[in-house]
């Protein structure tokens, strides 16, 4: 089922969603709570200021009261993450939310609106070159030992995707970051206050990972990059569901590159997610 699809059979009446970026839209699966009425609102990759348009926009199928599980990855939700800020990341919400909510120049937002043949074609166009290039690379770049796996790929893209980031055990590398903190944050004070103002409550989940990828990441890094700056929003009453060293979820056979639950994992999780929400709300 394609964006548009998902965000036009949304259900009323909702107990809860969840919203996010790749780990919330492939961390749960709301069946495994058949008592509840859950929904996937997750779109992968997404950031705070999205997330806040979405609830903004269909917060209004959830439940005065309904629950709104907002997903902050570890390690970089806070992160400047350049990708985000590109043409090509913002097209992708023009079929689900108005112009003035996609950072879009008006005239582009319109054309593909009226014409979405053509954001097809690009979008098949972009496909087929980067097919090509990992084709041609395989061949007569990389020596097939020198492929990274998943996980691997996974790692260099956070890292490349952020000037000033050289690993992600440095927890110093957070002072050339403070001005996207402030920014990050104020975009997440925004998801926040959306849902409050819908009636909404709020719940903050960080979502586990495998032993594996968490041994790249250093206690000191997460503590600058994620835990300082969720400080002030918990500080304020936004309840945090913390499963980032979960022993329950941390070995490798419950995910698919370290980070995304694998199917069975992710109905196991939503359940426990939802048992642990019942508990602080």
């Amino acid at each position: 089922m394609n964006l548009k699809e998902r965000f036009s059979n949304i259900p009323n009446n909702l107990d809860a969603v969840n919203i996010g970026s790749g780990p919330s839209f492939f961390d749960f699966d709301w069946s495994a709570v058949p008592e509840i009425s859950g929904y996937n609102m997750a779109v992968a990759p997404e950031d705070f200021r999205y997330d806040s348009r979405i609830i903004m926009h269909y917060g209004n199928h959830l439940k005065v009261g309904g629950v709104v599980v907002v997903v902050v990855v570890c390690p970089l939700s806070f992160g400047r993450n350049e990708y985000l800020y590109k043409d090509t990341f913002s097209e992708k919400y023009i079929p689900i939310l108005p112009h003035e909510a996609v950072d879009l120049p008006k005239w582009k937002y319109l054309l593909y609106k009226d014409f979405p043949i053509v954001l097809r074609g690009k979008d098949f166009s972009l496909r087929v070159v980067r097919g090509l290039y990992r084709r041609l690379d395989t061949i007569f770049g990389r020596k097939k030992q020198d492929i990274l796996n998943p996980m691997e790929e996974l790692l260099k893209s956070w890292i490349s995707d952020n000037a000033y980031l050289n690993d992600l055990k440095d927890s110093t590398q957070a002072e050339y970051y403070r001005d996207v903190f402030r920014e990050k944050k104020n975009d997440l004070k925004k998801v926040i206050a959306n849902c409050l103002v819908q009636e909404l409550r709020p719940i903050i989940v960080i979502p586990p990972m495998s032993r594996k990828l968490r041994g790249y990441i250093s206690d000191g890094f997460i503590k600058s990059f994620v835990y300082d700056n969720l400080q002030s929003i918990v500080d304020g009453g936004t309840p945090l569901l913390d499963y980032l060293d979960d022993k329950r979820y941390n070995d490798e056979n419950c995910y698919t590159n370290g980070l995304f639950l694998t199917l069975e994992k992710r109905k196991d999780y939503t359940k426990t997610v939802w048992e642990d929400i019942k508990r602080v709300i």
